[in-house]
């Protein structure tokens, strides 16, 4: 027993593991101590009081649910006083319910200004320092949030010490290292530990796009397939959501093994996606909508490698057929393959716009414009698409001016041309286009990659110049 006990004791005097961070020397090097700010001018008794009690009726209009009442009494008061500490906390926290980034952001500047040592005012603006890039002023407020030592919980801690390492890692600090693998093994055990109840599926999800955000995706890709394979996750949207993180976050890095990887080690009869979580996906499905994925964030010869597993699952779905012979047609690689296909999935999904611009491009390269008894001509099968998508898509009116052109209507063609060009530079279109990218990411898969104005380009980037090319070229031909 005294030689346990002794033992006992010799592990309790070894005391806490050192730091992983000299912080004192790192803020020497990459911050300086925030000066508070007042308001520059001379204190008053008259707009003090004034301030105080607009504080004081902003607040209480905050507890009564009366956002807009609120929002008006705090600004009088940081009108009256821009020193006004509490009155700028009561702007944060309006900004924030009201989703009034602008406001927020202000108002959590301001606070930050006149109470350099508020946790959240530094936590706020360090995540808004690294989402808009200055990660010179980011580092120096992480690194003062990780001396403050403000009692997170061990995810917290561990998200902020990834975040930190990232920046670290950016001046070639070797504390950055250490830091970061701490963050991960501390995030990974949780991972596979944490229960899957309602509370625990809001915090991972917003732990996954925090991570996301500042810098660790690769990190948010490991963490969401832990979560998945851990077997906590019980309610089949989670499976779906963490799912389809995946695959996003694969699409993005360009790592196409990463997904079928992931495909592979799934049970087959429990296969679901973020919009595809009620009924399972057959594996071909499956394979199908992570294609989708991957092209959409520009993973052109990924998409086309798992269109290639889903048809060999199975050959009779339309939209993995069209998607791939299309794909094989632009790239004018196997093209007798390419134009079975989309005949295939024409021939079983007549209805699509999708489906009958490929087919009717299929048949502007093979010089098939008119219909004849046995079958529809580019010129009809285009029309037609461009009137299910409403004349809204550039890509179907390109191919009807190209068919137009082919077929000697020159002055159509140019009409059609110009109409797809001015939807490509008209505001609202890009905008709508840009709105539901954004659904894209926040809904389908559950995870905010980029700037969704990105996805557009990605998109339509090609677009523009070749159709101002053509112009250019039929107008000379007219003149």
């Amino acid at each position: 027993m005294a030689v346990i006990g002794f033992f006992l004791f010799a592990g309790l005097a070894t005391g806490p593991p050192p730091p992983l961070l000299d912080v004192t020397e790192l803020l020497q090097r990459y911050g300086d101590e925030p000066a508070v700010v007042t308001n520059g001018q001379p204190w008053s008794s008259v707009t003090h009081r004034q301030s105080v009690m607009a504080q004081a009726n902003g607040r209480e209009a905050e507890l009564a649910g009366n956002i807009q009442l609120a929002f008006e009494a705090y600004t009088e008061a940081v009108d009256a006083d821009p020193c006004n500490e509490a009155a700028w906390s009561g702007l944060c926290r309006i900004g924030q319910q009201a989703g009034d980034v602008a406001l927020a952001q202000k108002a959590w500047a301001q606070r930050l200004r006149l109470c350099p040592d508020d946790p959240d005012a530094i936590s706020n603006a360090a995540s808004r320092a690294i989402r808009t890039g200055r990660h010179e002023e980011a580092l120096p407020l992480l690194l003062r949030r990780y001396e403050a030592d403000l009692g997170d919980d061990r995810l917290q801690s561990a998200r902020w010490n990834a975040a930190l390492s990232v920046q670290l890692e950016r001046v070639g600090e070797e504390a950055a290292a250490p830091l970061g693998q701490n963050a991960r093994d501390t995030l990974m055990e949780l991972a596979v530990s944490s229960p899957g109840d309602n509370e625990n599926r809001i915090k991972w999800a917003s732990l996954l796009q925090q991570l996301v955000s500042e810098g660790s995706r690769s990190l948010a890709r490991d963490i969401a397939a832990a979560r998945l394979g851990s077997g906590m996750l019980t309610a089949l949207g989670d499976r779906g959501r963490f799912t389809s993180t995946c695959i996003a976050i694969d699409g993005v890095a360009r790592d196409t093994e990463a997904t079928a990887e992931l495909i592979r080690s799934l049970p087959p009869h429990n296969l679901r996606l973020r919009t595809h979580f009620r009924e399972p996906l057959k594996p071909a499905e499956m394979w199908m909508h992570a294609s989708t994925i991957h092209a959409t964030l520009g993973n052109v010869d990924g998409a086309i490698m798992l269109l290639e597993e889903a048809i060999r699952k199975d050959d009779n779905l339309p939209l993995a057929l069209n998607n791939l012979g299309y794909m094989l047609l632009e790239r004018e690689v196997d093209m007798p393959r390419a134009a079975a296909m989309i005949e295939s999935a024409c021939e079983q999904d007549p209805e699509p716009a999708a489906n009958l611009d490929s087919l009717g491009w299929l048949r502007v390269l093979q010089g098939r414009l008119q219909d004849d008894e046995h079958e529809r001509g580019a010129l009809s099968l285009l029309r037609e698409a461009a009137r299910l998508s409403d004349q809204m898509d550039p890509v179907i009116l390109e191919h009807l001016g190209e068919a137009e052109a082919a077929a000697g209507q020159e002055e159509a063609a140019r009409r059609t041309w110009r109409h797809a060009l001015s939807l490509l530079s008209h505001p609202r279109f890009i905008a709508d286009r840009v709105r539901i990218y954004d659904l894209v990411q926040n809904g389908d898969w559950g995870i905010y990659l980029m700037p969704s104005r990105a996805l557009y380009d990605l998109e339509f980037q090609d677009n523009a110049p070749r159709l101002r090319s053509k112009l250019d070229v039929s107008e000379n031909e007219a003149d």
